[in-house]
């Protein structure tokens, strides 16, 4: 058997007032969560990678707290590539509410929603994509955030 080339996304499942942010990617116009591909020197230091993510799609100086470990992870197919990749997801809580509606998104997203946990992700989310959601969902993030 030939081992399988695969790309690492990293990926947060952001709280606020129990909602989590989701962005719609420009591209596909699908949902999509903050977060990205980690590039081949920032496989040692994932945090980092998810940081500079984070700082790249949503803006600088967002005061947010990350969990330390990741909490789930999915398979995950990268549309606008091809790439067949894994997503490694953080979870994170909005520590100051006056962020909430104030995030520089990128040109990767064109807008962006708070979901609570009880809205269909299938009406924003897509493929793989939504799997992941799902599988990190059905782990009750509530009860470990609040």
């Amino acid at each position: 058997m030939k081992p399988g080339l695969f790309q690492i996304t990293v990926k947060l499942f952001l709280w606020h007032d129990q909602s989590y942010l989701a962005l719609k990617d420009t591209g596909t116009g699908y949902g999509d969560l903050p977060g990205g591909r980690i590039g081949s020197f920032e496989a040692e230091d994932i945090m980092s990678a998810l940081k500079r993510e984070l700082e790249e799609e949503l803006g600088s100086n967002l005061p947010i707290e990350i969990s330390k470990e990741p909490v789930t992870i999915f398979y995950h197919f990268v549309i606008k590539d091809q790439a067949p990749a894994f997503g490694v997801v953080f979870e994170g809580k909005l520590t100051d509410s006056s962020f909430a509606n104030s995030f520089q998104l990128s040109d990767e997203h064109s807008d962006y929603r708070w979901l609570s946990i009880d809205s269909d992700p299938s009406k924003l989310f897509f493929g793989t994509m939504l799997d992941g959601v799902k599988k990190y969902l059905s782990t009750n993030p509530l009860s470990r955030l609040y």
